[in-house]
């Protein structure tokens, strides 16, 4: 039989998380079963596996430089990408000057947000996120597709190039010194993870800016303490991908719990 559902913390701040109540001991026979033979299949680690694996590692590489053209490679939107890429042109179209797209992590959000604001042709772009360990990885995104085209500046609190192009900001940092910089100074903000835009450093970031697009992106917009990140955004989604879609659209993988 089925427990209800419980929702731990590590759920709310992930995903869904289900327990289940089983009266056949066979089940947890199972369970444990597997688990020793995977636990049986380890190795020790040592020198001799270590030199093994970095020949193999060796191998693969030179394989894939052998068998991949580098400079005919281009980045190219997924399915995902192209659906809401032609809505948000769409809503562009109507005059729309904000926007909120919900696509389940890993089905490509940092790179629609990269091929919309190579649609959308910035001067000046501001990529904000509440973390800084995430901004490199953003900044290296949006040089796939920019690539040497633009320039890129990390602004938190350890960088401040606030003169590039393309400007990778953490919420804090921003909100520290927002009169640096005039109320249009981006012509295009993105807020990633924008699930913590009620967050007082987001609504003050997005009351202060006036860009020509603001694009909200977010895996999980529904909040428990009746913050509403829908308005903040007008209330404007043009495009939804849940985690259930992304996985039977193989965008993502489905997880296992063993």
């Amino acid at each position: 039989m089925w427990a209800p559902q419980i929702i731990t913390r590590y759920a709310l701040l992930k995903n869904i998380e289900w327990d289940v109540v089983v009266q056949d001991d066979d089940v947890y026979g199972q369970a444990l079963a597997e688990f020793e033979d995977k636990w049986n299949a380890t190795h020790l680690l040592n020198s001799e596996i270590l030199n093994l694996y970095a020949n193999k590692l060796n191998f693969a590489i030179e394989r894939w430089d052998m068998d991949y053209d580098l400079s005919a490679a281009l980045v190219k939107p997924n399915f995902m990408q192209r659906k809401a890429l032609k809505e948000l042109n769409r809503y562009r179209a109507v005059g729309t000057n904000r926007a909120l797209v919900v696509a389940a992590a890993g089905s490509g959000k940092t790179y629609l947000a990269a091929f919309d604001a190579l649609n959308f042709n910035p001067k000046r772009l501001l990529y904000v996120v509440h973390e800084g360990s995430i901004l490199k990885k953003s900044l290296e995104t949006f040089q796939d597709v920019f690539g040497s085209a633009v320039s890129y500046g990390i602004y938190s609190g350890t960088s401040k190039e606030s003169d590039a192009d393309f400007v990778f900001a953490t919420n804090i940092t921003m909100c520290k010194t927002l009169e640096l910089f005039r109320k249009d100074e981006f012509d295009y903000i993105i807020i990633d993870e924008c699930h913590h835009a009620t967050a007082e450093t987001y609504k003050k970031i997005i009351a202060y800016f006036e860009p020509e697009f603001l694009l909200g992106l977010t895996a999980t917009p529904e909040r428990m303490d009746n913050q509403d990140v829908f308005e903040l955004f007008d209330k404007n989604v043009p495009y939804e991908l849940r985690l259930r879609d992304a996985i039977v659209n193989n965008l993502v993988v489905p997880f296992k719990y063993l």
